[in-house]
Order: C-alpha cells, then structure tokens, then sequence
C-alpha cells in the first residue's frame, strides 16, 4: 500500500494526519467526519468559531462544494492550483461544523495533496498550534503534535510562506490575508 492510500484509509477511519501543500504543511481530516474535525481543532488549539477551510483534488471539483461567481471564476482560472484560498457561498453537502454560510476552498499545486484529496475533501489549515509560526519540516511539526496525529507525511522543507487567502463570496475580491500571491496580482 502507498503511503497516499494509507493517508485516505487513515482519513476514511476518522483519523488526522499532516500532509505537505505547495505553502506549508496542513492538518487535514475528513470533512465528512465531525469527530475528526474536531479532533483538528483540538490539536491544533484552534477557536471552535474560525471556520476550517478544506483541499479538494481538482478546480472541476469546486463547483460541487460551493457556489462559483464571476469574481471566484477569475480566481479560479488565473490561480489554481496554487497558493490562493478562495472563500465562495458553499453548498449544502459542506457541513456547518466546518463552515456555516461560506467555504474556504483550496487546490494546492502539490499533486500529494490532491491525490490525498481525491476520495473527499480535507481539512487544510496549517499544522502548527493556533497563534504560532508554521513550520516548513516535518520534524518540526512532530516535535510539537507527536502521537496526537495519526500519519505525518514528509515532503520536505516547504516554502512557508501561507496561502494568499481572498474572499469572493459576494463577487467582489477581498482580500482576508496576504500570503504567496501578493495583492496587486489579484485584481484580475
């Protein structure tokens, strides 16, 4: 079994694992499964009410979990995969436990992430405690989770520089966080 299928039955049986993106390392769980999410939240020390955004494996794939406008398609085209969060109206199968009114969707240009999220979407916040520095190594990253994740998989140093992260969901661009993809490129 490769180490991405170990990954998904990991997933699929309700449990957490770090996995690399084209930014910086991710905690991800299944969407789908609330007690693995929160199991996210609770190692990552991270507010029960800032909404999760989630990795899928493809831009087609986007319009099944959210609502894509003019202002998200522009995105869309000109970014991903990449290093851009963009926040749409989700749809009713993202669960409210994730996000209530929006979704904040992912597709990294790092193909063991997508593969990873190939089955169904994942969490994809950054694997580091809530308040602190990303870390770029895995090793870094198990020295402070240790046992609490399920899997760690290493794809070496990471750039760690985060997603740039824009909300489109009333079909303008705003800009939530500045990361990867400085601001004068997103005004398309």
């Amino acid at each position: 079994m490769s180490e991405i299928e170990r990954a998904i039955k990991i997933l699929e049986s309700g449990g957490v694992i770090v996995y690399p993106t084209d930014t910086l390392y991710a905690l991800g769980a299944n969407i789908f499964n609330r007690n693995a999410v929160e199991r996210v939240y609770e190692i990552k020390r991270r507010p029960k009410d800032m909404p999760l955004s989630i990795c899928i494996d493809s831009v087609e794939s986007i319009s099944k979990y959210a609502e894509v406008n003019e202002a998200g398609s522009r995105l869309i085209k000109k970014f991903m995969p990449g290093a851009i969060t963009i926040i749409l109206k989700k749809k009713p199968i993202i669960p409210d436990y994730i996000s209530v009114d929006t979704v904040a969707i992912r597709v990294p240009a790092n193909e063991v992430a997508r593969k990873i999220a190939s089955r169904f979407p994942v969490t994809a916040t950054s694997a580091n405690i809530h308040g602190e520095k990303a870390a770029t190594k895995i090793e870094e990253i198990k020295n402070v989770m240790k046992d609490k994740v399920d899997m760690y998989i290493d794809g070496g140093e990471l750039k760690g520089i985060e997603s740039t992260i824009v909300d489109a969901s009333k079909g303008k661009i705003k800009i939530i966080r500045e990361g990867a993809i400085p601001e004068d490129e997103l005004y398309v």
